[in-house]
């Protein structure tokens, strides 16, 4: 039995070796010949051999999590909404790709630790289906939801493809009604090379230039309605490849760097999240 685990362990880490591996190497090819590979090391003053190997074994960490942290979707009680009226806005939690909602086992800590417990997140059903798919779920719940407090709005925060299934609720199924705040963290705003690696329906969406995307294209701030859209990337996300198609370059929209955030990263970094909890608490608009 013993060697059975042992083996299992064993395999289990040469696959997020592998993994890491890949996409590092994507992110790095795209680096190298768009030429901010150099740059990057410049803006940050460090030493570019490191940070690709630190890099690697970080993602090697974060999938550790990922695992780790797993089974906690089944702990309802953990997830479980108040039964008080929110005297803030509620917060809702969309996961990325093949995930569910123990990704946001930290977040939903660190926001009752600092005394926001109206907080709702949910499991994707249907792995392999589409974003317009997953955002239907997204908006019963959130429908339900509104239903329960007797409110007329809420926040979303978004990781990975969550930041375009939240996109496509507020741009084509009336979210943008409903949906204050909008922060997202490290989302394929433009797709991402690597789709390529997603199966089911997902895939073809995500890629660049796809037809998804460019019906999702968001020309101007008022194609976001009432919803004020705040996106999170990052210089180290070799998730999105190349990386600047994580960004929404329109007028009236805030695009925030936060440094050397790996992908996963984003739902287990602290300085990330207590950014989140200040774009949600803060009275400011951009509008």
């Amino acid at each position: 039995m013993p060697d059975i685990i042992c083996w299992i362990l064993v395999i289990t880490v040469a696959a997020w070796t592998f993994y890491s591996l890949l996409f590092f190497t994507f992110y790095w090819y795209e680096a190298v010949n768009g030429r901010y590979w150099e740059e990057l090391g410049r803006k940050y003053s460090i030493n570019l051999n490191i940070f690709a190997i630190r890099s690697i074994l970080v993602s090697i960490i974060n999938l550790a999590r990922v695992w780790l942290y797993w089974p906690a979707r089944y702990i309802s009680h953990y997830w479980t909404l108040p039964e008080e009226h929110p005297t803030e806005t509620p917060i809702v939690f969309v996961h990325g790709y093949l995930h569910n909602r123990s990704a946001w086992l930290r977040y939903f800590k660190w926001f009752k630790k600092d005394g926001l417990k109206h907080l709702w997140t949910m499991d994707l059903k249907g792995k392999f289906s589409g974003i317009e798919t997953y955002a239907a779920q997204l908006s019963d719940g959130i429908d339900k939801l509104l239903r329960k407090y007797n409110v007329d709005r809420v926040d979303i925060v978004a990781h990975s493809m969550g930041g375009l299934v939240s996109r496509y609720y507020v741009q084509k199924l009336g979210g943008s009604a409903r949906v204050r705040k909008l922060v997202t963290l490290g989302t394929p705003h433009n797709g991402t090379k690597v789709a390529v690696f997603v199966i089911g329906k997902a895939r073809s969406q995500m890629l660049p230039s796809s037809d998804f995307l460019t019906k999702m294209e968001i020309e101007q701030r008022e194609s976001l309605g009432e919803t004020e859209l705040t996106v999170l990337y990052s210089d180290a996300d070799f998730m999105i490849v190349p990386t600047p198609l994580a960004q929404v370059n329109v007028e009236g929209i805030r695009n925030e760097c936060v440094g050397l955030v790996s992908h996963i990263g984003f739902i287990y970094n602290r300085k990330v999240y207590e950014r989140v909890l200040s774009i949600l608490t803060s009275g400011d608009s951009i509008k």
